[in-house]
């Protein structure tokens, strides 16, 4: 089965590469010294990759620092991610991190 590449365009025209699609299930790599919200204790994900990508039903998060993989459900995202926005950047949705579960 072949991968699908997600993008995004960031509110600056970059585009930004989300992760890759693999059957139901979007596979990402982040920086847990950038892209964790700590205040929240949560990772997020692009709305817009959320609402757009209907058929994903597991999201797998590796923090490419700590080499530790988590996993959510998009019925995770439905019951407990709240939308955030900050500053100029895209809105997206913060699952905290007790919805992830950690796997090797």
């Amino acid at each position: 089965m072949a991968s699908k590449e997600l993008w995004i365009v960031d509110e600056y025209g970059e585009r930004r590469f989300i992760g890759h699609v693999w059957g139901q299930t979007l596979h990402m790599g982040r920086k847990k010294s950038i892209h964790f919200f700590r205040n929240l204790q949560a990772w997020a994900l692009d709305e817009d990759v959320y609402k757009q990508n209907p058929d994903v039903l597991v999201f797998v998060l590796t923090d490419k620092e700590n080499n530790i993989k988590y996993l959510a459900s998009r019925r995770d995202f439905e019951l407990y991610a709240k939308p955030i926005q900050f500053g100029g950047h895209l809105r997206q949705l913060a699952l905290p991190i007790q919805y992830w579960a950690p796997f090797k």
